[in-house]
């Protein structure tokens, strides 16, 4: 199909994100495009992208996937592969300069002689190292020839904190031109689904596939392929869709789908081949069946259910007693297979809180959040930090994790440090234990912008001789 007929009923949206970008430096430096799974966005920005190539933009394409698949900084080096010596070294440096990091990706971004459009795909899922270097880009794209498209899913789960602060900071200034992506009428349903199912008209397409749409043109073309290989019913819904492909599949075909499922940011190929436990040329055969299913997508290695909706259909399927087996197995087949020590470590404290296992996943992150802070990675310290203190659900375990986040935080000057140092403080106000409320309160003296601080620090020194020696 040309790409032309894949934004059927988007000629509005297309035509506002072309005036975002603009003509050379008369465009506006930049735009947003959001929207829940399924509307289109991923096909709304390669149209973009496509026409922007051809009004002579240079087109600089970084893709999220945060989480425990992340590698510092990797988006910008796809994006931007003159960066990437410079942002290899800060990788492996004792401490990355974030400062230095910017004035060179300033000077990159200043130096061109052609517009460029710098597009983050999938913005909410950065890893936390490319968030940090994002403002900076932001900064100079209106100075230069430069605009910078963030799309963002915004229904998807775990969204950072760093990430929505800093979005919310760019509305707020009103500084970017914002499109949210809406389901799409009726009228645009069907001259979509006339297209897949090659009718004449789009008055032939069945009101069925109209009425069960919704708006969602991905779930159109999955009720309108399913009409054209002649199934013996349109799924009522994309659980109903994604399940008949599921059990369509083998046994054990069914079981690798599963844990892929189960991996938010995708499984390793490697994991499973193992979770299969079949011959090689078997399992080449397993994986052909479920790529055939549509179930699936690979990406090098990895391997990704085809869409957002159709894998928390597959999630939903599962039962939580074989969601845990599968948890299991997976951090069984993980450590089998080689991967850098924080991508692993990531992986196995995911698997392990998932499979009620706190203490081992605890402690899998906190590996993580060592290696990176050995590594200046700042930024992905916290984060790992802040993952551990998520799979920790028991209190007392949780206040040395607090100080730990905490302290994390204000190195990097993120604002949740006052959120943990609250919470500490609502923890051993709650145990009567004085020392550590008091410690509490002090550090909660140095992140607190409420207009408190005075009165935290006086009600700090109030409660008693200093144990930990903060008063010094």
């Amino acid at each position: 199909m040309h790409i032309d007929e894949l934004f059927i009923g988007r000629d509005r949206e297309i035509a506002q994100l072309e005036l975002a970008i603009g003509p050379g430096d008369d465009g506006l430096r930049l735009a947003m495009l959001t929207g829940p799974s399924g509307l289109g966005k991923t096909t709304l920005t390669r149209v973009l992208l496509e026409r922007a190539r051809a009004a002579g933009f240079r087109v600089a394409l970084a893709n999220g996937r945060a989480g425990t698949l992340s590698t510092p900084f990797v988006p910008w080096m796809e994006a931007l592969p003159e960066l990437k010596d410079v942002l290899e070294i800060a990788r492996s440096a004792a401490t990355a300069d974030m400062d230095q990091l910017g004035i060179e990706l300033v000077s990159l971004l200043s130096a061109s002689t052609e517009p460029m459009l710098l597009v983050f795909d999938d913005a909410q899922a950065l890893d936390e190292s490319s968030l940090a270097l994002l403002p900076y880009a932001v900064g100079v794209a209106e100075h230069t020839n430069l605009t910078v498209l963030i799309v963002e899913q915004n229904d998807a789960v775990g969204i950072p904190d760093s990430y929505r602060a800093f979005v919310d900071g760019l509305l707020a200034r009103r500084v970017v031109r914002h499109l949210e992506l809406g389901p799409m009428s009726d009228d645009s349903i069907r001259e979509l689904a006339s297209h897949v199912l090659e009718l004449e008209t789009p008055a032939e397409v069945p009101a069925e596939i109209v009425l069960r749409a919704q708006g969602n043109p991905w779930f159109a073309k999955e009720l309108s392929d399913a009409f054209r290989r002649g199934a013996s019913e349109i799924p009522v819904s994309i659980a109903a869709a994604a399940t008949a492909r599921l059990h369509s599949l083998t046994e054990t075909a069914q079981d690798v789908v599963s844990a892929v499922a189960l991996c938010p940011e995708g499984a390793y190929i490697g994991w499973l081949e193992s979770i299969a436990d079949e011959k090689p040329r078997v399992f080449v055969r397993t994986m052909e069946a479920i790529k055939a299913s549509g179930l699936v997508r690979e990406d090098g290695d990895i391997v990704s259910i085809a869409h957002p909706l159709m894998q928390q259909s597959l999630l939903d399927e599962l039962s939580a007693a074989m969601g845990r087996a599968l948890h299991l197995e997976l951090t069984e087949v993980i450590s089998t297979v080689p991967l850098s020590g924080v991508t692993q470590s990531r992986a196995l404290g995911y698997h392990l809180s998932q499979a009620g296992r706190p203490d081992e996943a605890v402690a899998h992150y906190l590996r993580a959040a060592d290696a990176n802070d050995i590594q200046g990675q700042l930024h992905e310290a916290v984060a790992d930090f802040i993952r551990a203190l998520d799979a920790e659900p028991r209190i007392e375990a949780r206040v040395a994790l607090l100080r730990r986040c905490g302290f994390a935080c204000m190195q990097v000057n993120n604002d949740r440090a006052a959120e943990f140092w609250n919470e500490l403080g609502r923890i051993s106000s709650a145990q009567t234990d004085n020392d550590t409320y008091a410690y509490a309160l002090f550090q909660q003296y140095w992140t607190s912008s409420d207009g408190s601080a005075v009165d935290r620090l006086e009600r700090a020194t109030s409660l008693g001789p200093d144990k930990y020696g903060w008063s010094a």
